[in-house]
């Protein structure tokens, strides 16, 4: 007797299984990988170095005006961050790896975006397949003060240090160092290299996301007994660099908040709105916010 085909049995729908499929290509984020900025580098062995990283802000000024002779030797790209165009290299948002000129046994990580969780370790395992079996790391990090915990209300004002290391750094207590209080964390880049390789951290914790020059100049002491090579600068063109890189970054970031609030006047002139209203007065902190914020007083 004829019979039909058997089909086999689908156990779900065909267009939950498209959305499930769509979902997981928008779930994939780009990952950081590394251009070198001359194709000699490929040649060049750079393990056991030290490797100096800072992160985004005061940290990156604060390496940026000590060291003004750096070596480039590439970036780490992730594509879905896409550089700013500026000749000022402090307001690009790049992370731009260096050597030191007067020390080569010394390299730099200048990060100058925020790096999410969920690519911290990829950057990591990035800067440490090229800069291998590292003599030491030092990374340089901001905490910002209103996520800082503690136990003694007579801690000092920011902006001030604390430090977060791994059992391979000894004489930490000797250096004069705090470590951060129980149970404060590090985040992102910080968080993946202290997980990776042994590594010492120094949190500077600061009032606020704002930029400051003292909060900029706050690493001073403490990093000159981690390494000499931060002894070797002079003060006076320290100085002189880092409140001109402190009024770049914070020229650039008035720029974008301004930019910001007349979109939100475009928007309210458009289709007014309360909620838009209250936003334009509580963003208005610049001269040119506080002008448009006056018009809603």
């Amino acid at each position: 007797m004829n019979a039909f085909d058997i089909q086999p049995v689908r156990s779900r729908n065909w267009e939950v299984e498209e959305e499930e499929e769509e979902t997981r290509q928008e779930l994939q984020i780009s990952q950081p990988y590394l251009k070198f900025n001359n194709e000699s580098w490929k040649s060049v062995d750079l393990s056991n170095r030290v490797v100096i990283v800072s992160t985004s802000d005061a940290p990156s000024i604060f390496i940026r005006s000590t060291f003004t002779d750096l070596i480039e030797i590439g970036e780490i790209i992730i594509d879905d961050i896409k550089p700013i165009k500026s000749n000022e290299i402090i307001i690009n948002n790049r992370c731009i790896l260096y050597q030191s000129s007067s020390d080569k046994s010394v390299v730099f990580v200048i990060c100058q975006y925020k790096v999410e969780s969920d690519r911290a370790f990829n950057m990591t395992e990035t800067i440490f397949g090229l800069f291998k079996t590292p003599q030491s790391v030092i990374v340089l990090d901001s905490l910002i003060n209103t996520l800082y915990l503690s136990t003694d209300y007579r801690h000092p004002s920011p902006p001030f240090l604390r430090v977060v290391y791994t059992s391979s750094f000894q004489n930490v207590a000797q250096l004069g160092f705090i470590p951060l209080e129980s149970p404060n964390l590090v985040e992102r880049l910080t968080a993946g290299i202290l997980s990776y390789i042994p590594a010492i951290s120094l949190q500077n914790l600061v009032e606020s996301s704002e930029l400051s020059v003292a909060s900029i100049a706050n690493f001073e002491g403490a990093v000159a007994k981690l390494h000499p090579v931060f002894q070797s600068v002079q003060e006076s063109s320290k100085n002189k660099e880092r409140l001109a890189l402190y009024r770049k970054m914070r020229d650039r970031r008035l720029e974008v908040r301004d930019r910001v609030i007349y979109l939100y006047l475009y928007l309210y002139i458009n289709q007014p709105s309360p909620y838009i209203a209250v936003i334009l007065i509580n963003q208005s902190t610049t001269t040119g916010g506080q002008q448009l914020a006056s018009l809603f007083n």
